[in-house]
């Protein structure tokens, strides 16, 4: 009796840590999707990109730690990053852009760049690209730090997290993008 009584805490054990395992790995899919590029006419083209939407803070001269919604747009080329402010309402205005990011590991890398930051949205290139897609890429929690100014002014600082971006390499192999 007591061998049956084993097993059957053996199998609840192994069942509960399957099932906890198939969880996280559906968790990461949720948290990246794939979506195609439209044409001028607004029909779906066949090359894709990922995209992750992130919450945060802000904070300008009028406001401190609001809320802050971040949509990462991730193909094989580029990394753009659009900043919702109120979760809702694009920020506007453009200037120069210095980014921090700390990745899993608690390393931080930082870069500035120069009028990188027009209309609400940050396209990356060069160095800061590949830090980003680098700390991305690693998995795990990645955290942001990206303070805009225009003329010296800031127009405000911007504090997001991705949770857990294990699951972006996977999901990015699976896009199409130009050769």
């Amino acid at each position: 009796m007591k061998n049956y009584l084993f097993l059957f805490f053996v199998v609840i054990i192994v069942s509960c840590n399957s099932n906890k395992k198939q969880s996280v790995q559906q968790e990461e899919a949720k948290i990246w999707q794939i979506k195609n590029y439209t044409n001028n006419w607004g029909e779906e083209t066949n090359l894709s990109y990922v995209i992750g939407n992130f919450k945060g803070t802000f904070s300008n001269s009028v406001v401190t730690n609001a809320n802050l919604s971040v949509d990462l747009l991730i193909n094989k080329k580029d990394i753009s990053i659009r900043f919702y402010e109120y979760g809702d309402m694009l920020k506007k205005g453009d200037g120069k852009a210095y980014i921090i990011v700390r990745d899993k590991d608690k390393k931080e890398n930082s870069e500035q760049y120069d009028n990188a930051f027009y209309s609400g949205s940050l396209e990356l290139w060069g160095k800061s690209q590949a830090m980003v897609r680098s700390s991305l890429l690693r998995g795990g929690r990645v955290m942001f730090i990206i303070e805009i100014k225009n003329n010296g002014i800031s127009l405000g600082s911007y504090r997001f997290e991705v949770p857990n971006a294990d699951g972006l390499k996977e999901t990015l192999a699976k896009t199409r993008y130009y050769k």
